[in-house]
């Protein structure tokens, strides 16, 4: 009996598009799960998608990021918008549970500084 090699298609980066106007990408691998929970201090990776969205956010992004990785735990908080649903559209897709909808484009008005 032989066996087929199925094709395995590359899993997609999740893109964020930000109020100073870049678009990220982040991608949360196996080390960057191992590094965020044990920067939040949990033991599971149960643990960790059960922690509230804005707990992870930050960590999560500062992590997950690729590319330019210009996103730090310093400045990381001025870019995000005040807006709890984003925050958890953002992490559930990051973490890799799949959404019906595009994540939303924040315009700048909705960043904190401008409130």
């Amino acid at each position: 009996e032989s066996h087929t090699l199925r094709s395995i298609t590359a899993v997609e980066p999740v893109k964020v598009a930000f109020p100073d106007g870049k678009e990220r990408k982040f991608l949360l691998t196996r080390g960057g799960m191992t590094r965020l929970k044990s920067l939040l201090g949990v033991a599971s990776d149960r643990d960790l998608v059960q922690l509230p969205a804005e707990k992870v956010m930050e960590p999560l992004l500062v992590e997950a990021q690729i590319g330019d990785r210009d996103l730090t735990l310093e400045n990381v908080g001025d870019q995000l918008p005040m807006d709890v649903q984003w925050t958890e559209r953002v992490v559930l897709a990051i973490m890799g549970v799949s959404m019906p909808d595009p994540i939303p484009t924040l315009a700048a008005s909705e960043t904190p500084q401008n409130q």
